[in-house]
């Protein structure tokens, strides 16, 4: 199975949340890990199911799929219909910071 591209940068902040869930519980880490692959996988198998990122002034197609029990998003930009993953980011922490991130 295919994935979208993640940003280098989304890829940190994966391994850093993975990493903060590991220690507080190797399980929740497992749990954390396989909703963001299943968000990985709805994404690009049905990129434009999630809605837009209304929160962000853009002509960019910038969307966004929220990890159920985690309060983190995993923010993706379709361009030419493929999705690129600009990062996943915690819900609560630093609004649109990862805005100047861009496919390529």
């Amino acid at each position: 199975m295919k994935l979208p591209l993640l940003d280098p940068a989304a890829k940190i902040e994966l391994l850093e949340a993975t990493r903060y869930y590991l220690e507080i519980n190797p399980e929740l880490a497992s749990d954390f890990v396989d909703r963001v692959e299943s968000a990985l996988c709805s994404i690009d198998t049905q990129p434009l199911r999630f809605a837009r990122l209304e929160t962000v002034t853009t002509d960019r197609d910038i969307r966004r799929v929220l990890l159920g029990r985690f309060p983190y998003l995993v923010v993706y930009e379709l361009l030419n219909g493929e999705p690129y993953v600009l990062a996943v980011a915690h819900a609560q922490r630093r609004p649109d910071y990862w805005l100047e991130r861009k496919p390529g």
